[in-house]
């Protein structure tokens, strides 16, 4: 026997390593289950890689996200929105100078028609005879006020196309950044595009196997449909991932203070209930983003009673062992106790699973 649990402890544990690299490339909808998938090779083994190919793994791989591109693409676009501002900041100073100088055009404007009212007046009351020299003192600062309008008319100008210029070759050089950052971005957008044109296609495919063919195509769901009976099993399995990892540190904890086998399975339960109800709260989370205190109560009523049915599950199956082989039960360190232990999860399993789908059948649970 030592021999058989060896083999099966050994497999368990490459089957979770490998599902862990496996999960890195088929990612999956939700994820969560990728920790539930691999805490479930740890008991299920042979059967959870069944399991997993048949209807847990997705069916096409997604390429990774390059963590180094994202932390470039976002330092790029925090250049071109520190460029856009500073971009508006110069347009701003640009369009303050500009009516600053045509404030002051119009206030020389302004003087200019003033002093030729009053030139006209002083006219009036001059006599004749020095009214022509004094129209040619007139001409001469009218045309010298309008030289100087001009002179100043055209500098405003020039300085209206330097800015322009400036300003358009600000546009250019952010614009070409952009054009990098784009045509560095094009491959990542394009496999993006490819992989939701996978999933689409695969959503088509699920919705076409289902018996109501009549839904439309735009109606198909982002995730894979499943089966009735492989959502409550998701379920239940998601339940055991939480059972197991507290059964791990449990049980090694147990084994190193030195506690009682029953004390051992109460501090199971405990940690399994804590453990079990993150998960699911991490899985409503996922699944309908709800307030935390309304996700938290819905996990702790949906949880309790599967996870309780299948550490129930454990406990009998280890006292019914026990009175067989107690040396076995009572060695934590042994690989015969921890073979025994994936036996354990296997009846919880089938013990919370008819729980599963009366919780899923009255609305307190979900089906993943």
């Amino acid at each position: 026997m030592n021999s058989i649990a060896i083999f099966f402890i050994l497999s368990a544990v490459l089957l979770s390593l490998w599902t862990y690299f496996d999960t890195e490339k088929y990612v999956q909808s939700m994820p969560i289950m990728r920790v539930v998938w691999i805490l479930t090779m740890l008991w299920a083994s042979w059967f959870g890689l069944i399991a997993y190919l048949s209807f847990g793994r997705p069916k096409y791989p997604q390429k990774p996200v390059n963590k180094k591109y994202q932390i470039t693409f976002k330092r790029n676009r925090n250049k071109n929105a520190q460029n856009v501002a500073n971009i508006m900041n110069k347009n701003f100073m640009n369009m303050s100078s500009l009516m600053n100088k045509n404030f002051m055009n119009m206030s020389s404007f302004m003087k200019i028609k003033a002093m030729n009212l009053s030139n006209r007046i002083k006219m009036k009351a001059m006599p004749m005879g020095n009214m022509s020299a004094s129209i040619k003192n007139i001409k001469n600062n009218m045309s010298k006020s309008r030289k100087n309008v001009e002179m100043q008319d055209n500098m405003d100008s020039m300085n209206m196309d330097t800015n322009m210029d400036t300003n358009m070759d600000a546009n250019m050089n952010m614009s070409r950044s952009m054009n990098m950052d784009a045509s560095m971005n094009m491959d990542t957008s394009m496999s993006m595009d490819a992989n939701m044109d996978m999933n689409a296609n695969m959503d088509m495919d699920a919705s076409m196997d289902m018996k109501n063919k009549s839904m439309p195509m735009s109606m198909s769901m982002p995730m894979e449909q499943k089966s009735k009976w492989q959502g409550v099993t998701l379920s239940t399995l998601h339940c055991g991932a939480g059972c197991m990892l507290a059964d791990i540190i449990g049980e090694t904890v147990s084994g190193i203070v030195g506690i009682t086998l029953i004390a051992g399975w109460g501090l199971d339960y405990i940690l399994a209930l804590l453990i079990g109800v993150y998960f699911q709260y991490v899985a409503i989370q996922q699944m309908e983003r709800i307030e935390p205190k309304r996700a938290f109560l819905r996990a702790l009523k949906a949880d309790f009673l599967s996870l309780t049915s299948w550490q129930i599950g454990m406990y009998v199956f280890m006292l019914t062992f026990i009175q067989y082989s107690p040396e076995t039960v009572m060695n934590r360190a042994s690989f015969q106790f921890w073979f025994l232990m994936q036996f354990a999860m296997l009846t919880g399993f089938f013990l919370a699973y008819p729980m599963n789908v009366l919780l899923i059948k009255l609305g307190i649970k979900h089906a993943m």
